[in-house]
């Protein structure tokens, strides 16, 4: 193909990318996230050294806190994705074909419209698609690498991708074994190998240092926190502990064998397999994706369902024809990447937890469609091709009607559609004070966001909580407040006592606040879902 042609194709690919991704961006659709809507921190002064990298990640500091100034990085970094795959793709190539130049180009359109990337792109979790880019360039770096500087600097890329996104900081120990082991079989020199295994574990180290400081969340998440992990096998111990006695049981009490198959360690490690394996089921890479809304319109999987004999005719080509160090490198990212996914409680099917494992998805299925049509002679070669395009046109046709017609109803819920409804009735109201009934965390980042509150008056809130008999009412700013009321006399003297004007509920937990007196009356105002059914009913309290 000639080159001029090349470049021109390669840049129209990319830039119907870009457009996909860039397309009604400007719009709350679907809603802001509260992760996306803390760009409030990144409204603060333009050179503090601490928000300086932050800048990379929002923008709001010249689109002001608006959903282009959130969303746009991850637009614009998801397109630089693009040309690094196709990069990465031309560097794997092993089989110097008359057409071999075609596999980067198919991974390239592959990248482009495959689900995945489009919904990491579009969504403001930047540090996540940056994490992915460090990554990649370790890619590039480790697989040119043939001297112990060059796999050196493979791993500098680590450390950006560790501080944009925390899931590399449990990955970066491996890689660096990886990486160590290659540096080890380069050299016969025994001063090297030390000095190669000093700075091993010093790098290792630093990785755990990491952990330690930027891994909070992830330890609240950790599935041996998990109160509930153990319920499966609390039930089968209670049905052991009522059968009777057999050769299985060592003809004795169940209950005393039962506590060596139904313990927490066990739990542990069959919850850990269980989410390690849902990466690999057909669910999540080809038929529903992540089963959080936020991350997946729940009718694709992360690729499109006619490339599964793709992906595995072109993982069969790469580990039986690839060279060794590139089907090592396609192995262990394989292996590797679902682990920190796999380690939290909500980590089944979690697409921002596994993206370093899914442009490699997308060069396998690439190369099987290529191998796939050297198979056949020029003729059937081309209707074939022309048959797998009008699929593909299809798939991303569908795709791109479900998610730009469908998905921003759909997904309203778990993008917790309302409170920027919330923030503007609050500010049409003169700010005066409102209680929110909520369960569980309490997400003030939605009004300061919204209501555009000045940075250091943000920086001087302190959250308090205020106790009224069983109930605890959280005072999340100075006229927002937050509870899941235990009692209406309880309510109703935190109302008396604080001058609240406004109390929001939510439908869904509509049922369980029907008998207060207060909500017998009719909502002065009904903020509904995209669908029209009702989402927060807001209560005019005096």
């Amino acid at each position: 193909m000639n080159k001029k042609l090349t470049l021109i194709i390669i840049f129209l690919i990319i830039l119907a990318g870009f457009f996909i991704r860039f397309y009604r961006l400007d719009l709350n659709i679907p809603s802001l996230y509260v992760d996306e809507a803390n760009g409030i921190f990144d409204s603060g002064n333009l050179f503090e050294p601490s928000l300086l990298f932050l800048r990379l990640l929002r923008f709001t500091w010249f689109l002001d806190l608006t959903p282009l100034g959130v969303r746009l990085p991850s637009v614009l970094f998801g397109t630089l994705l693009l040309f690094l795959i196709f990069w990465l793709a031309k560097e794997i190539n092993f089989e110097k074909k008359k057409d071999w130049q075609l596999i980067p180009l198919i991974t390239l359109i592959l990248a482009a419209f495959l689900p995945w990337g489009i919904h990491i792109s579009r969504i403001g979790h930047t540090g996540v698609i940056l994490s992915l880019l460090a990554v990649g360039i370790h890619w590039l770096i480790y697989l040119k690498a043939t001297t112990i500087r060059a796999y050196i600097w493979s791993l500098m890329p680590l450390f950006l991708a560790a501080y944009c996104y925390a899931s590399m900081i449990l990955i970066g120990p491996f890689v660096l074994i990886l990486v160590f082991i290659k540096i080890w079989q380069l050299t016969t020199s025994v001063k090297v190998k030390k000095t190669a295994l000093i700075i091993g574990i010093i790098l290792i180290t630093f990785f755990g240092l990491m952990l330690f400081k930027m891994g909070n969340r992830g330890f609240d998440l950790a599935i041996w926190k998990d109160v509930n992990v153990t319920a499966n096998e609390n039930v089968d111990r209670g049905l052991a502990r009522l059968s009777s006695p057999t050769i299985f049981s060592l003809n004795s009490n169940p209950e005393l064998v039962s506590r060596l198959f139904y313990n927490r360690p066990i739990a542990v490690i069959n919850s850990f397999t269980r989410t390690y394996l849902s990466f690999f089921s057909p669910d999540f890479l080809f038929l529903k994706g992540d089963p959080i809304l936020r991350h997946s319109t729940g009718r694709f999987g992360v690729l499109y369902p006619f490339l599964l004999p793709f992906l595995v005719y072109g993982a069969f080509i790469l580990f039986t024809r690839g060279e060794k160090k590139t089907k090592e490198m396609f192995l262990f990212w394989f292996l590797v990447t679902p682990i920190p996914a796999a380690l939290t409680k909500d980590g089944s099917g979690y697409l921002l937890r596994v993206t370093y494992m899914l442009p490699l998805l997308t060069y396998l299925s690439a190369l099987g469609i290529m191998e796939f049509l050297h198979l056949f002679e020029k003729k059937l070669k081309i209707i074939l091709s022309v048959l797998l395009l009008i699929i593909f046109a299809f798939s991303t046709y569908s795709f791109l009607f479900n998610y730009f017609q469908v998905y921003p109803a759909k997904s309203a819920r778990s993008f917790e559609y309302g409170f920027k409804e919330l923030a503007d009735f609050q500010k049409e109201k003169n700010d005066q004070s409102m209680l929110i009934i909520w369960d569980g965390y309490y997400p003030q980042a939605y009004f300061r966001f919204w209501q555009r509150t000045d940075y250091e008056k943000y920086l001087g809130n302190k959250i308090s909580s205020i106790t009224i008999g069983n109930s605890t009412f959280t005072k999340a700013f100075n006229n927002l407040y937050f509870s899941i009321p235990r009692g209406e006399l309880d309510l109703t003297s935190f109302l008396n006592q604080n001058g609240i004007s406004h109390l929001a509920l939510p439908e869904d937990l509509k049922t369980k606040f029907q008998d207060y007196q207060i909500f017998q009356n009719t909502p002065e105002k009904t903020i509904n879902y995209p669908d029209t059914s009702p989402a927060f009913g807001i209560f005019r309290v005096k």
